[in-house]
């Protein structure tokens, strides 16, 4: 079966995608517990060969699970207007929250400054540019002695690059590159003889965290996938050979820069398997939550517990607390958030009143491409499929 067909078997909501997400961000949590625990050089330690194929391979998946379900949502959107104004909803409120109660709750009940100090640090404000993406991860006395020190929330360096990732779908899509494929095929083939001359010029260091814009590169790997995926078919032994040339990449010089249609492979293949769901697990998209609120809480804890402060303590007291406001997060701001979808949708159909904006979404949003499933397979062999 190709991908697009496994998609349709699960009516286009294979739950794998989900378990996917959940992993995802609890593999980040992780790799958290080792930096934050014995501080920033082991941390980076992580990322040397021959463990780095294994830990380097966290982000792009996600990414390019990010890739392949956001080309899907920008598929079914008629411009890049409420394209843009869903990302801005699912993403916006949970960010504007977790920086909030970082700096207005967290901030003060655990800085080492008094209450008044705390409040009138200069950098109590730049903290809060981190709701705009412009990246800030201090706070006024906090966590300062901790093994990892002075660092509120990490993670947040993700969030520019994802935003570009959007930037950059948005830019295709407006000029008509994600609505032709071979147009799309072709840049990406582009993209990757610029990588080639990057890697000749710059020489990354193999020994080093992923960067920025091999998280883009997955990102559209997983587009590009997701758009050929009535004709990619999904196997073991093409998954199990990706696998293996992802290990590799990761673990030579450079080899990150190849890595990125790979990796959208292995991932849309996991993705479109089909599990039974699990309640707990998937009453919600509480991946977003774990991933904003990991960090913070991991780096409290250590704060709070000194026996905390090892690999495996540490994520067993700080992760049930992560899972916990996910879920509140989900339930409170996130699902309630996406009520906001009729003020999007509105301003969209005010906007194609304009001729030329209507014009371009006919010309550009007009291509779609569907995936039936198979009339071949008997509904008792596309049960079978589905979980399979």
């Amino acid at each position: 079966m190709t991908l697009g067909e496994k998609m349709a078997v699960a009516s286009n909501r294979p739950s794998g995608f989900d378990y996917m997400r959940i992993a995802l961000a609890t593999a980040v949590i992780v790799q958290h517990t080792i930096g934050l625990c014995y501080g920033g050089a082991a941390g980076d330690a992580v990322f040397r060969v021959p463990f780095r194929g294994t830990f380097g391979l966290v982000l792009p998946m996600f990414f390019s699970l990010s890739g392949f379900l956001v080309a899907g949502s920008l598929e079914r959107n008629k411009s890049v207007i409420s394209f843009i104004g869903l990302r801005i909803i699912r993403l916006g409120p949970a960010l504007i929250v977790e920086v909030l109660v970082s700096a207005l709750a967290l901030g003060p009940l655990l800085t080492s400054l008094s209450l008044h100090d705390y409040i009138s640090s200069p950098t109590l404000f730049t903290y809060s540019l981190n709701i705009i993406g412009d990246i800030h991860y201090n706070l006024p006395g906090m966590f300062l002695h901790n093994p990892f020190p002075n660092i509120v929330n990490g993670q947040l360096w993700t969030i520019p690059w994802e935003l570009k990732c959007y930037i950059a779908l948005s830019s295709i899509a407006i000029i008509g590159i994600s609505a032709r494929r071979n147009a799309l095929l072709i840049l990406i083939g582009l993209l990757q003889i610029g990588m080639i001359y990057h890697i000749l010029h710059d020489h990354p260091n193999m020994n080093a965290r992923v960067v920025g814009s091999v998280l883009v590169f997955s990102f559209l790997g997983g587009v590009l996938l997701f758009r050929f995926r009535d004709i990619i078919s999904s196997t073991f032994p093409l998954f199990l050979a990706s696998a293996v040339v992802v290990e590799l990449l990761l673990n030579i010089p450079g080899g990150d820069y190849f890595a990125a249609l790979p990796v959208a492979y292995c991932t849309a293949c996991l993705g479109t398997l089909n599990p039974p769901r699990q309640k707990l697990l998937l009453g919600g998209d509480y991946s977003y939550g774990i991933y904003l609120y990991g960090f913070p809480i991991q780096q409290a804890v250590i704060a709070l517990i000194p026996m905390a402060r090892t690999p495996v303590i540490n994520f067993v007291i700080a992760y049930p607390f992560v899972f916990a406001v996910a879920i509140v997060s989900w339930h409170m701001i996130e699902k309630p958030a996406s009520n906001l979808k009729k003020w999007v949708i509105s301003f969209e159909r005010w906007a194609l009143r304009i001729p030329l904006i209507a014009w371009h979404s006919r010309n550009v949003f007009a291509t779609r491409l569907h995936v039936t499933t198979p009339k071949r397979l008997s509904p008792a062999t596309q049960k079978s499929a589905s979980a399979s």
